[in-house]
């Protein structure tokens, strides 16, 4: 590990995996970072194929809860899909004529495209409803596809860039227990973001529950020594699919001790409230920004971005 420039600000990107540290990444690289070349376009299409069959298969799974007629009308259409895989010619990942047409009569149907939109895979309606464009033998992934695109990451990522005239090195961690990790890259650091995302409150792995993991992780954070003085920008994530879930799913259902309103506002304040709360049991001198994202618009993450940069010059400025 290399000593960084004295005008390099070096940033820790941290936050539970889905929370969106990739697809910032790609956004910093879309907005100011020369975007994607064609090749690399092309090196997606597979993990595009994953991400867009891994979301049929959660809804098949779904639809299997269902004792409804209209599920076994689909048996067919589900078999084949169940059966195909994108890697029968290892050499070229493509979608065949046929699972191409398969996915389109499947998403055609009233009763699949509920089912999505009742669990909330906004992915899978994205690339369903394009099915043809993305199954195309020329098929080129957009910068649209790219950012909804999932694939694992590595567990420490290095990323240089340039933020509105801003050098930047951002060191990206992806896993859960890497506190050994994080204090090898904590000297000189100028700032951490933190991705939380809001619309896992409702999500259970592991028998625990996906934003209290979060929020019990940023804790961590909060209280880790070497991490003192820095600026930690919180990123409350998936803003737009948190709302759509309050209407259906309310925030005091999954956390039965939550007795405020169960209206978007105040849910955002009380998770920050209990993050500050995290904040003051230490005494390391952190500063918190919250900033509310949605890492897949890009439009908006230009102005989350113009923030971000704001923030880590105050803090070069004060020393």
């Amino acid at each position: 590990m290399q000593d960084e420039e004295a005008t390099e600000h070096k940033v820790i990107l941290l936050g539970l995996e889905g929370a969106g540290k990739s697809t910032l990444l790609k956004q910093m690289r879309i907005l100011y970072g020369g975007g994607f070349s064609d090749e690399e376009r092309n090196t997606y299409r597979e993990v595009i194929y994953d991400t867009m069959l891994d979301d049929v298969h959660t809804i098949i799974d779904a639809l299997k809860q269902t004792q409804t007629e209209e599920r076994y009308l689909n048996q067919a259409l589900i078999d084949k899909i169940l059966t195909y895989h994108t890697r029968e010619n290892p050499f070229e990942v493509v979608l065949t004529e046929e699972i191409v047409d398969t996915l389109h009569q499947f998403w055609e149907d009233p009763m699949v495209q509920k089912t999505a939109e009742e669990n909330f895979l906004e992915d899978a309606s994205y690339f369903l409803k394009d099915v043809f464009r993305i199954g195309s033998q020329d098929y080129i992934p957009t910068d649209a596809d790219i950012l909804r695109a999932r694939r694992k990451s590595a567990s420490i990522t290095e990323n240089q860039c340039l933020l509105d005239d801003v050098p930047l090195h951002v060191v990206s961690f992806d896993g859960f227990n890497l506190d050994e990790q994080w204090s090898l890259y904590a000297k000189n650091l100028k700032a951490i973001i933190f991705c939380m995302s809001l619309s896992d409150y409702d999500q259970v792995k592991d028998e625990k529950n996906q934003l209290a993991e979060s929020i019990a992780l940023f804790e961590r954070v909060a209280n880790a020594n070497f991490f003192a003085g820095a600026r930690v920008i919180l990123l409350l994530n998936k803003c737009d699919v948190f709302k759509q879930k309050l209407t259906r799913i309310p925030f005091h259902q999954c956390f039965p001790d939550y007795t405020w309103r169960d209206d978007f506002a105040s849910v955002v304040k009380f998770i920050v409230w209990t993050v500050l709360n995290s904040m003051n049991t230490n005494k390391i001198g952190l500063q918190l920004h919250p900033l509310l994202a949605d890492t897949v618009d890009t439009v908006k993450m230009q102005d989350v971005f113009s923030s971000v940069t704001e923030i880590i010059e105050a803090k070069a400025i004060r020393e």
